[in-house]
């Protein structure tokens, strides 16, 4: 059967009972059982949980998102150890400044076959910009110092969005959908990551004292442009933009199956897929998405 995206929105105390979780809503009791429940997102201000449900939670490896008043994702509840053998940590420790770069090398480069694929098939590149992202990605180099990301980054925005379109543009509406959009995502891969025994603290290329999620952050980037097509759809394909409605969509695209070397698999388990392959040190670049 498969998991839930569980949204606690009404509640206002939410408990466990013999490894289920239990929802009181206007006297009426729910129970839905740990096990088939993916992310448990909090959106109610008042709603109250159980020290013992959130052991369970984090113990069974859910991602448990609360939302601040405004419903946008401000914090996680992550379990501290995800593994039962601190060597994959040790390990991580002792990543040198070759492994790092090829890792990081390799995060780009996926980045922008995914990107290209998904302009291609909304119809919304030429083939002269084909030429340019393929010549982008295929001269990557390790760290990215030729910043072959940020020459990406601006042609595929422009072609996404159009040419008007500035991705640091508060004002700009479809910011607020991809930062949405990017906070969940970065929750579904810090837990994907604490579930392999790494620390988010200890990052590839992002680095900053500040930044708890340097690490979640940095295996983000290839999985970017399937919130970007989420957006797309909204503003584009769509008769009405309706925030709530794409605040569902984020949730579920998780458990939704896409295509990866001609098989079916669910954005979790390519999330997965592709941070055990970083961590094994092997070429993700030909695991790329399908659009269809």
């Amino acid at each position: 059967m498969p998991k839930k995206i569980v949204e606690i929105s009404d509640s206002t105390y939410v408990s466990l009972f013999l490894n289920s979780l239990v929802v009181i809503k206007e006297g009426n009791k729910i129970t839905i059982p740990i096990n088939d429940i993916e992310c448990l997102l909090f959106t109610n201000y008042q709603t109250t949980l159980s020290i013992p449900l959130i052991n369970k939670l984090a113990n069974n490896n859910t991602n448990i998102i609360i939302c601040n008043s405004k419903y946008e994702p401000n914090a996680i509840i992550s379990k501290i150890n995800g593994y039962y053998d601190n060597k994959v940590f040790i390990n991580q420790i002792n990543w040198g400044n070759e492994f790092k770069g090829t890792m990081w090398k390799e995060i780009i480069k996926l980045k922008i076959i995914n990107s290209t694929k998904l302009l291609h098939h909304l119809k919304l590149i030429n083939d002269k910009d084909i030429d340019k992202l393929t010549s982008y990605w295929s001269s990557v180099k390790d760290y990215d110092i030729t910043n072959r990301e940020g020459h990406a980054a601006k042609l595929y925005f422009k072609n996404l969005f159009g040419d008007k379109f500035k991705r640091d543009d508060e004002k700009e509406l479809k910011n607020k959908f991809l930062n949405y959009g990017y906070i969940v995502l970065m929750s579904f891969v810090a837990r994907s990551i604490i579930k392999k025994g790494l620390d988010n603290r200890i990052g590839l290329f992002h680095k900053s004292y500040s930044n708890n999620f340097a690490l979640a952050c940095d295996l983000m980037e290839p999985f970017r442009c399937i919130v970007d097509q989420l957006v797309y759809q909204q503003f584009y394909l769509n008769e009405f933009c309706d925030f709530a409605e794409y605040k569902q969509e984020v949730y579920l695209m998780f458990l939704k199956n896409i295509i990866v070397n001609q098989k079916q698999i669910k954005l979790v388990d390519y999330i997965e897929t592709i941070i055990q392959k970083l961590i094994n040190n092997e070429s993700i670049k030909d695991l790329y998405i399908e659009f269809n």
